[in-house]
C-alpha cells in the first residue's frame, strides 16, 4: 500500500492527518489545519476550486507530506445513504441484489450518481447489514478539481458517517453519536458495534453564530468569541446566551428522542453520547445535552487506538474533535 493521508475539506478548515502502520501498531505522522475564508467551500466556482486545491498544496508542503494520495471527504449534506438488511444469499445472488438496489435507491441523486456500499454486519442466520451510500457526480467533479489543483491523487472518496464510523473498528458498544459541523450536524446510532441509522440535520455552529448575532446585536467576531469562550455556561449573562443557544440545539434533543422512541431503537441499551467536531467544543455543551437526555456524554477521542507521542499531545488533545473525519479516513485502508 502507498502512503496516503486523509483530507477533510471542511466549512470553515482544511484538516489532514496522515497515519502508518506498523505490524499492529498506528502511529500519527502528521496533524495539520488550515483555516478558510468564510463561505469559499459553498462555491463551485473553478476560481474557488483551485484556490482550495492551492490551500491543500501548500498545507502539505508545510507539514512536510511526501505523500499525493489521499482519501477526501464527501460531507454528509452532499451525500445520501441507506441502511437495509437482505434475507440470507450467497455472494452471487448478493452482487445481483445490489445491482437493482443501487439503481432503485441511488436514483434519488440522479442517474449519474457514484455510489457504493458494505456489509456492516452478517448475522448468525446469514442476513446481511447493508450501507450504501451515494452522492451526484457533480460533487465527486468538485474535490477532484480541488484535488487537481493541490497535486493530489484521490485514492477515494469517503462520505463521512463511515469515515466516522472507521473510529469505532473492531467495538462492540451501543451509543449515539452527534458530529457536529459549521453548516449541519450528522446524528448516528450505534448498536452493538453497527451503524443502524444516520441522518443530516441543518443545524451547526453557524446556526449558534448567527443567533447570538441576532438576539445580541454582535459582530459576527463578537459572537464566535462568545459562542466558544461563554457557550453555555448558564450563569453568564443571567443564563440569557445559554437559552438563546438552548432555542437552536433543541431540534437536535427533539430529533434523538423521537428517534430513541422508534420501535426499531427503543430496546437498545446505549451506553452515551459521543459528541464529535469543532462545533463540540462549545462550553458546558457537554452538560446540556447530558440534563437534556438524561445520558452520559462525552467527547470523541480520535487518537485512543493511535501512537501519538511523535507530535506534542498538548497541541492535539484540545482539537481531537475538529480531527475525528480526518481521522477516520486516514484509517481507511490500514
Amino acid at each position: 500500500m502507498k502512503d496516503y493521508f486523509g483530507l477533510d475539506i471542511g466549512s470553515t478548515s482544511i484538516k489532514i492527518v496522515q497515519l502508518s502502520k506498523e505490524k499492529e501498531a498506528v502511529f500519527l505522522q502528521s496533524a495539520v489545519e488550515y483555516n478558510l475564508p468564510p463561505g469559499m467551500l459553498l462555491s463551485d466556482s473553478p476560481q474557488a476550486n483551485n484556490q482550495l486545491g492551492q490551500a491543500v498544496g501548500q498545507l502539505l508542503g508545510a507539514a512536510k507530506i511526501s505523500a499525493n494520495q489521499a482519501v477526501i471527504s464527501i460531507p454528509s449534506n452532499s451525500s445520501g445513504w441507506d441502511i437495509f438488511t437482505f434475507p440470507p444469499m450467497d455472494d452471487d445472488e448478493l452482487q445481483f441484489a445490489m445491482k437493482y438496489e443501487i439503481k432503485y435507491r441511488a436514483a434519488k441523486e440522479g442517474e449519474d450518481s457514484l455510489s457504493y456500499w458494505q456489509t456492516l454486519k452478517t448475522g448468525k442466520d446469514g442476513a446481511r447489514e447493508i450501507f450504501l451510500g451515494y452522492f451526484p457526480q457533480y460533487v465527486a467533479e468538485k474535490y477532484n478539481q480541488i484535488a487537481s489543483a493541490g497535486g493530489v491523487s484521490p485514492m477515494g472518496f469517503d462520505i463521512e458517517v463511515l469515515s466516522l464510523m472507521n473510529l469505532f473498528k473492531g467495538m462492540s458498544k451501543s451509543f449515539i453519536f452527534i458530529h457536529m459541523g459549521h453548516n449541519y450536524s450528522t446524528v448516528m446510532i450505534v448498536s452493538e458495534g453497527t451503524l443502524k441509522h444516520a441522518e443530516t440535520i441543518s443545524i451547526g455552529g453557524l446556526a449558534i453564530t448567527n443567533v447570538l448575532m441576532q438576539e445580541f446585536n454582535m459582530k459576527p467576531e463578537e459572537a464566535i468569541k462568545t459562542k466558544m469562550e461563554i457557550g453555555m455556561e448558564p450563569s453568564k449573562f443571567d443564563g440569557k446566551i445559554f437559552f438563546a443557544i438552548k432555542k437552536i440545539l433543541n431540534p437536535i434533543v427533539e430529533g434523538i428522542i423521537k428517534i430513541k422512541e422508534d420501535p426499531n431503537f427503543v430496546n437498545i441499551p446505549f451506553e452515551g453520547l459521543i459528541l464529535s467536531g469543532g462545533s463540540s467544543l462549545v462550553p458546558r455543551i457537554n452538560d446540556f445535552f447530558a440534563h437534556e437526555l438524561s445520558i452520559k456524554v462525552s467527547q470523541v477521542n480520535p487518537w485512543a487506538n493511535i501512537d501519538c507521542s511523535r507530535l506534542p499531545s498538548e497541541k492535539l488533545v484540545p482539537v481531537a474533535s475538529k480531527f475525528s473525519v480526518a481521522v477516520g479516513l486516514a484509517l481507511s485502508y490500514l
